[in-house]
């Protein structure tokens, strides 16, 4: 969130969809989510000039602003002054994700492309609403919530269990369904920031997190290939399936680090190049570059005993932490 955006979501609504509106108010609220809804905000409104302050908010002030769209919504003077706001943000910063319409219709909405996704409120309680936008949210990598107090939701958006605290468990198997042990698990944060752990017996680790943010994951292990999870969200718990990898496997570098059984480093150099000491890569340097798209293709390694093997960069991130596969040759 930039230095203009005070809240995370506001909220525009018909007074007449007030209930619906209130109660996810209420659960983004409870959530941890900075809201602007009229009824939380009457000491900010008292006395200011409301066509400039909500234009403000609606057009500069909030990381996201939800839509909630039905026949009452269309011809209401300050739902149109909201509205406009936002989709002038919208129009400006095309890129942007800004406008999430939710709809109680199908009233088509003036200056809504219908190409802008939706969500149909029609079957979807309150909460679920909430949780969509709290996804939202994390996905976007600029909020950080607190890990605790959420709710994981059915389809409709019906409560079934309270998360109480911020861990989260990583089940790891083979493509049996066996539970795997000692297989190293990272989760790394767009912030640069990551944990790990090992697997237990039963194949899982848990993980404390600080913050609801979004996760990419990293499962590795000798004998199996690696597995990369993007856009994790850390409300849920999640399974894993590794498959087998004869003659090789996978591996997580942080920082310098070394292939088994294999002498020499390497390093993914801050996702920008791939450098090695005590050993050749493709048989002639020291140091690769990334394609355009910053994919490394695969490569060979030697050591100093003339050790060969094949490897593939799956995932990298600029604090030269990447993910490994390799065949020994």
């Amino acid at each position: 969130m930039n230095s203009e955006q005070k809240y995370d979501v506001c909220l525009s609504f018909a007074g007449e969809d007030r209930e619906y509106v209130r109660q996810v108010a209420g659960e983004l609220q409870r959530s941890g989510v900075t809201c602007f809804y009229d009824e939380y905000n009457q000491v900010e409104l008292w006395g200011k000039n409301l066509q400039e302050h909500l234009t403000s908010i609606y057009r500069d002030q909030s990381l996201f602003a939800v839509l909630f769209i039905s026949e009452h919504y269309l011809n209401k003077p300050w739902a149109v002054l909201e509205r406009r706001a936002a989709l002038e943000t919208a129009m400006n910063e095309f890129n942007r994700e800004y406008v999430l319409p939710a709809r109680f219709d199908d009233t088509n909405l003036p200056g809504l492309p219908n190409t802008v996704g939706h969500v149909d409120l029609r079957g979807l309680e309150p909460i679920g609403l909430a949780e969509l936008i709290i996804k939202k949210l994390v996905a976007s990598a600029q909020v950080r919530l607190p890990p605790e107090g959420f709710w994981q939701l059915d389809s409709t958006g019906s409560r079934r269990q309270e998360r109480v605290d911020g861990k989260t468990t990583i089940t790891v198997q083979d493509q049996r369904g066996n539970t795997l042990k000692g297989i190293s698990v990272f989760l790394l944060t767009k912030r640069g920031t990551f944990k790990s752990a090992t697997t237990r017996k039963d194949g899982t680790a848990s993980i404390n997190l600080p913050y609801r943010e979004e996760q990419t994951i990293y499962c590795a292990a000798t004998g199996y290939c690696g597995h990369v999870e993007h856009a994790f969200d850390p409300i849920d718990d999640i399974a894993i399936q590794l498959a087998l990898l004869e003659g090789g496997g996978s591996i997580i570098f942080n920082e310098w680090d070394s292939l088994p059984n294999v002498g020499g480093r390497i390093i993914v150099q801050r996702s920008q190049f791939i450098a090695a000491r005590n050993l050749s890569l493709d048989g002639r340097v020291q140091r690769l570059h990334p394609d355009a798209n910053g994919h490394f293709a695969p490569f060979e390694i030697q050591d100093a005993d003339g050790k060969l093997a094949m490897v593939r960069v799956l995932d990298h991130r600029p604090n030269n932490i990447a993910l490994l596969q390799y065949v020994l040759l």
